[in-house]
């Protein structure tokens, strides 16, 4: 997890990420991506320096791999506080959303986590917001890109019905969602099911306005 940011370009910004699921994972493994984004130092947390691969890092990649001490086991304890993996300074180099350019990537190092039974976790990247409840926005979906189910969530200065369209990318309109909207932060459980894969364009109206981002779904 980390808080999601509006960059501005030629700004410097320290993201730091964090878990509430290290007393249970033995360890991980995944490629971070990124765009329009200058990596500008990478800091310690329960990683270190010695976690990760930057051979990549001018091509807008890194990668990292790291278990737990053989004298930290996990545990089954649901009371897990929050735990800072790492730390990154990025640079922007364009005006934008940070959850639109960091991601999650399956090469060259493949995503993987696992528990201290060996068995195979799923390793996600989330943003958190700050939110504000005068002002509609939508926000990036969760798990992005995703398999088969992600969350849309949107926050609106009043009640409101909301109109959510799917688009692919020649436009063509893939399915139509329509629900009751209050106050606050809400969500849309999405199922894509016999949908396309790749890029898919979702627009939220509202009678506050009407905003779009997109998003992937992988096979």
């Amino acid at each position: 997890t980390t808080e999601d940011k509006v960059l501005k370009a030629g700004e410097t910004y320290n993201l730091a990420f964090s878990t509430e699921q290290l007393n249970t994972i033995q360890g991980y493994q995944f490629t971070l991506g990124y765009e329009n984004l200058k990596l500008e130092k990478l800091q310690s947390g329960v990683a270190g320096v010695e976690n990760f691969g930057l051979h990549k890092m001018d091509e807008g990649m890194i990668t990292t791999s790291w278990n737990q001490p053989v004298s930290s086991q996990p545990t089954t304890d649901d009371s897990q506080p929050t735990t800072t993996l790492f730390n990154i300074k990025f640079t922007a180099l364009r005006d934008g959303q940070l959850s639109e350019q960091l991601n999650i990537l399956n090469r060259p190092t493949a995503i993987e986590a696992y528990n201290e039974a060996g068995d195979l976790m799923d390793v996600q990247l989330t943003f958190t917001t700050p939110l504000s409840e005068d002002k509609f926005e939508l926000f990036q979906n969760q798990p992005n890109p995703f398999h088969d189910k992600t969350v849309i969530g949107f926050n609106l200065p009043g009640d409101s019905e909301v109109q959510l369209v799917l688009r692919d990318e020649t436009g063509r309109v893939l399915r139509t969602i329509k629900q009751d909207g209050t106050t606050g932060y809400n969500t849309i459980q999405l199922e894509i099911g016999d949908l396309t894969t790749g890029f898919i364009y979702y627009q939220l109206s509202t009678k506050f306005g009407t905003q779009a981002k997109k998003m992937v779904q992988l096979k």
